[in-house]
């Protein structure tokens, strides 16, 4: 899908597109607000390319996702694949913005040669392009890209795919660039302080090269500045899979930004892999944390590390920052060590502490040690450091003046002939940067325009041969790929069968630098073969021709024997009978000892199944014997001795003996016994159970007869037993065959995982814990005031995945240690690490304020009839006005209201609000804390009518759903007819958006609404809701207990206990609770109503209605910052 305008007036292929293009020359695809991209793909959807096409929303218009690709498919097999934007114009809107360019959660895709701008929101991270569940590869070459948020960003959300990490990620000659305009303070700013936080982010992602691109402007904002992270994240929690590796960060710039990159090992709150294998190598830091950027407790920080990263390199930058260089941090009470670290070859000043730590402030010697225990640490040099302080064999040249730049005020930063650390680096060349691979690397990523092109050189020319090869198996020969040109080369190399590429299979060379090819030849069968190796590359293509012949593999194995017997014994023969698993011949050597000294006639016939007959022996003696088989290639298999004892001539009379247990064609398994009947006429000596011919147990001498045989140490699948009895003349007999099937089942030995630990309603002598487990499991707590513990709660036997214990009969005030044990069924244990919490110290209750004055419109008096009105309040507070989702975002007035405007409610005066920290004043009135009503009844909710949830007794978790749209929840079957009485649940995290209130069930209303509640929102934000107005703020971390009480008429909201705010609307009986889960994987847990129910109990669901439904309201967003419904 392209223009139809002529190619002459697009830039060429390889020039980067502008907004100088957009009009006749640019057909244009738009969209608006609220109603999907303008472009989003079917399932599977493939190979399109899009070529000089204007993306952009209708004027004024926000939009989400202006490019949707991918529409939370489960499957990789599903993903839209082998797509293209080729010289696009991708644009927000220049007053409102819009949240994203490229939602590109597809595979094999790219963006090539295109601007990507205007992409800002306030509230939330606007990205030009993210991928969060989408396979890759990825290619992101020559593009403008400017964003509020995260100009680029990969993971961000939970992939809608198990075990999904987006993969192969190429992001070459870009410029990521955010205008000055949006930074306050800038004599420049244009008014509007959109979300700001990094040029580039990794979250979750593998095999990522980052080469020749230029990063500028970065500034504090909603984080700290740092202008790059790789900070591995499971950022929903159900995504512990979550890892950054294999990152090359190479020839890149970064300038004028607050920081420059921050590592993080392991999130820090939910389970993920560890980062590992970073290199960053041959880059330029350029006014890190300069006057301009200053405001941030990381200002002028140039890498730091935290919670313990496998592999990080780095080696040969050069960097001009104003704080410290290398900076540990750990967000855990316990360190964990970054292991494989490697600093060298770079120049940077030393800043205020050099490399440092907490508790090892200006000692990088000590730093090292205790953050990254062995280290290397070599070929630096910290301008303005204290050799006392760093490892042996580094550099320190007391200011930048005397490294010897070339011109360090003009920015030419190659050292001059004269510097003294010209070819001092550990591999021979020039300390820092060089300079020249990384300006040819970077040489078109502001202009978008290349004048250098690659070039390919393949050696060796000539037809490679592999020689002669054996079937199965095979040889290798190397070629070797060279960029002769001055451009970055990039290309892939294959071949077909029998011959493969083992390794250089994919190739990105800077200008001047080669690499080794490896192809292999694996012949399937004898004979000539031929084929080519195919090199192609975005200069050109080469084809080599290869040429092998395969050889047949010669046979050294010898024949396997199985199930010798002895048949047909008399006083002075015996025949002996065995199989092979081959054709092959036989022979028998048999003797009075060991040596043998007769043999049978070689029977030459190759087959599987022979006989060889011994003859001329001597009644009643024991005779050794031993098979031979030689297969057509001549190797020769033997058996370990064997002996036979041939009656005497006074009895040749044979046992009878019969196998009694286990019945033919059962299945068995573990240990089961086997017996057997024998009798002879004068007396069985002895019976051998056998196991497919071999015997399987010591002979039994006497009866009963009968072994155990442990089935684990045999293969699963058919076996056969028999029981051979022999008598003291030497007379043998083997039973029928008894066929039987060997089952087992593999022991479970893999314990519980545990997270998501969370101490809340902590009280001056109690707290509650809550945790969850990957599989069912049991419960118990330690604690204590030490590490060492102490005390133990009872054992809970029911085995459950969200688990809640209490503690009591703690101290007040004191700090507490504790830890959490889950066993699951097959007796696995495992246990968290430690936990604290402090308990508060005792106090007086408070009483509750006399409510202010309701500033709201009083309401007419006949409004107080039980009619109703028909009231106008909707919408508000961003969210979708009217609908009937879960959400309360419209309604209907209260009995106590008529039409007009939905009256407000008070919240506690200032300095007694739960933000201030301060109790509510005491003073007369309703209390102000949650122990004033005793409601006649307490009871679990049950919930009914649910929809893409699952419920765990009274909890929630939205399993399924739009995450971001308000279409999962439930409803209590309960209802309180009249009266007082509240619900109460408890917040088990800060990771999502969900809403809990009163629904009431007044008949002629909408039921499907929530009048009264309380929304949970990502990051710790909580609100009071009411007609889907926004009453009042507060925060709320895991484990915070809120109630929503009815006291004498009026709806009061409570945190711990603590009153948040008094509703001037009065409650419609009957109430029920209500739930809207908004992000997938949101929870509502332990759900309590309490009061006068009709008759003492709950009454039936469909006393108050139908089921709820919901409306399509959506948000989206990343970082725990949403825009609301």
């Amino acid at each position: 899908m392209r223009t139809s305008a002529a190619d002459s007036t697009l830039p060429p292929p390889g020039t980067r597109i502008t907004g100088a293009y957009a009009g006749p020359a640019l057909p244009k695809i738009v969209v608006g607000a609220g109603v999907g991209g303008a472009l989003r793909t079917a399932s599977g959807a493939h190979h399109f390319r899009f070529i000089g096409i204007e993306f952009a929303p209708t004027p004024g218009a926000f939009v989400y996702s202006l490019i949707e690709l991918g529409a939370g498919e489960t499957s990789a097999a599903a993903l839209p694949h082998d797509l293209i934007f080729d010289r696009c114009f991708i644009h927000g809107d220049p007053t409102v913005g819009g949240r994203r360019g490229i939602a590109m959660n597809s595979a094999a895709t790219a963006v090539i040669d295109s601007a990507l701008w205007g992409f800002t929101e306030v509230g939330a991270d606007a990205q030009a392009i993210a991928s969060w569940s989408g396979t890759g590869p990825f290619k992101i070459v020559n593009n403008y890209l400017e964003a509020s948020g995260e100009n680029v960003m990969f993971g961000g959300d939970g992939p809608s795919i198990l075990n999904l990490v987006p993969a192969d990620i190429e992001v070459r000659g870009n410029y990521f660039f955010k205008p000055l305009t949006w930074k306050v303070g800038d004599p420049s700013y244009a008014g509007v302080a959109w979300t700001v936080k990094n040029l580039f982010e990794l979250k979750n992602a593998q095999r990522v090269l980052l080469d020749g691109n230029i990063f500028e402007h970065n500034w504090v904002g909603d984080q700290h500045g740092a202008a790059i992270l790789f900070t591995v994240r499971n950022q929903t929690g159900s995504s512990p899979w979550a890892i950054v590796a294999d990152v090359t960060f190479t020839h890149n710039i970064v300038r004028h930004a607050t920081g420059g990159i921050e590592i993080l090992g392991r999130d820090y709150l939910f389970l993920s892999q560890q980062a590992q294998r970073l290199l960053i190598q041959n880059n330029l830091f350029d006014d890190i944390g300069g006057a301009q950027w200053a405001g941030a407790d990381r200002t002028g920080r140039l890498f730091q590390l935290s919670n313990g990263a496998a592999d990080v390199i780095i080696d040969h930058n050069t960097a001009f920052q104003t704080e410290n260089p290398l900076v540990a941090s750990e967000t855990t009470a316990t360190i964990q060590p970054d292991t494989g670290f490697s600093f060298t070859n770079t120049i940077t000043p030393n800043g205020p502490a050099g490399v440092t730590g907490p508790g090892t402030w200006g000692n990088a010697i000590l730093t090292l040690n205790l953050y990254a225990p062995g280290a290397v640490f070599v070929r630096n040099a910290p301008a303005g450091g204290a050799a006392a302080t760093y490892p042996s064999d580094n550099f320190f040249p007391a200011s930048l003046d005397l490294v010897g730049f070339l011109n360090l005020a003009g920015g030419d930063y190659h050292l001059a002939p004269s510097s003294p650390y010209k070819n001092t680096a550990t591999d021979g060349r020039d300390l820092g940067a060089d300079i020249d691979a990384l300006t040819a690397a970077t040489a078109s990523a502001l202009s978008g325009v290349s004048s250098a092109t690659p070039s390919l050189a393949v050696t060796p020319q000539i037809t490679t041969d592999f020689g002669s090869v054996s079937v199965g198996a095979s040889a290798d020969r190397s070629f070797t790929v060279t960029n002769t040109g001055g451009a970055a080369l990039t290309g892939t190399v294959a071949s077909a069968t029998p011959f493969s590429i083992v390794s250089g299979g994919a190739f990105t060379l800077s200008p001047g630098t080669s690499q080794t090819v490896v192809a292999r030849f694996s012949p399937p069968a004898a004979g000539s073969f031929a084929n080519t190796v195919l090199f192609n590359s975005n200069a050109s293509t080469a084809a080599r021709s290869v040429t092998g012949s395969g050889a047949a593999a010669a046979d050294t194995t010898p024949p396997v024997i199985s199930s010798v017997t002895v048949s047909s014994l008399t006083a002075t023969t015996a025949t002996i009978t065995w199989t092979t698993n081959e054709p092959a011949d036989a022979q028998a050597e048999y003797g009075l000892t060991t040596a043998y000294g007769s043999s049978t006639p070689r029977d030459a016939t190759l087959v599987t199944t022979h006989a060889a007959s011994l003859s001329g022996l001597t009644a009643g003696t024991l005779y050794h014997y031993r098979v031979m088989s030689r297969d057509a290639a001549g190797n020769l298999a033997a058996t370990s001795d064997l002996t036979v004892t041939t009656p005497s001539t006074g009895d040749v009379t044979p046992p009878l003996v019969g196998l009694t247990t286990p019945a033919s064609g059962a299945t068995v398994s573990g240990t089961v016994p086997i017996s057997a009947n024998a009798s002879d006429n004068t007396g069985v000596v002895g019976v051998q159970v056998m196991l497919d011919g071999v015997p399987l147990a010591a002979e039994v001498t006497a009866v009963p007869y009968a072994v155990s045989w442990n089935t684990t140490t045999a293969t699963s699948g058919s076996h056969t037993l028999t029981a051979v009895a022999r008598d003291g003349a030497g007379n043998r007999t083997t039973s029928a065959a008894v066929s039987v099937t060997v089952s087992n089942a593999a022991p479970d030995t893999t314990p519980p995982v545990i997270s998501s630990v969370t101490a809340g309603s902590i009280t001056s002598s109690g707290a509650t814990i809550i945790w969850t487990t990957d599989e069912a499991a049991d419960s118990v707590v330690e604690y204590g005031r030490t590490v060492s513990y102490g005390s133990a709660t009872p054992l809970d036997a029911n085995r459950v995945t969200m688990h809640t214990v209490t503690l009591n009969g703690l101290a007040a005030g004191a700090l507490h240690h504790y830890r959490v044990k889950s066993s699951d069924a097959a007796g696995n244990q495992t246990q968290s690490a430690d936990f604290t919490f402090t308990t508060l110290t005792t106090a007086a209750v408070p009483t509750d304020p006399s409510p202010p004055q309701d500033p709201g419109t009083p309401p007419p008096t006949t409004a107080t009839s039980t009619q109703g009105g028909s009231g106008t309040a909707s919408g508000g507070g961003g969210s979708s006005g009217g609908g009937s989702g879960f959400e309360s975002g419209g309604g209907f007035s209260p009995p106590s209201q008529s039409s007009g405007s939905a009256p407000g409610g008070t919240a506690p005066a200032e300095g007694a609000g739960v933000a201030s920290g301060g109790p509510v004043a005491p003073g007369p009135g309703p209390a102000s804390t949650w122990t004033a009503a005793v409601p006649a009844q307490r009871q679990s909710v049950v919930w009914s009518s649910l929809v893409n949830v699952t419920s765990n007794g009274s909890s929630l978790r939205k399993i399924s759903g739009c995450d971001g749209c308000a279409d999962a929840g439930a409803v209590s079957q309960q209802q309180i007819i009249s009266g007082d009485g509240y619900l109460e649940f408890t917040a088990s995290e800060t990771s999502s958006v969900r809403l809990i209130g009163w629904r009431s069930g007044r008949p002629g209303a909408n039921r499907n609404e929530i009048q009264f509640a309380i929304r949970l929102r990502s990051g710790g934000v909580a609100q009071v809701r009411e007609l889907g107005l926004t009453r009042t703020t507060t925060t709320y971390v895991r484990g915070d207990v809120f109630r929503i009480a009815v006291v004498a008429g009026t709806v009061r909201y409570y945190k711990n206990g603590r009153l948040l705010y008094i509703s001037g609307l009065a409650p419609a009986y009957p109430l029920t609770v209500g739930t809207a889960l908004i992000s997938r994987g949101a929870t509502v847990t332990n759900v309590i109503i309490s009061g006068r129910f009709s008759k003492g109990t709950a009454m039936p669901l469909d006393s108050v209605g139908s089921a709820v439904s919901w409306s399509d309201n959506r948000f989206d967003g990343f970082e725990g910052v949403q825009r609301a419904v």
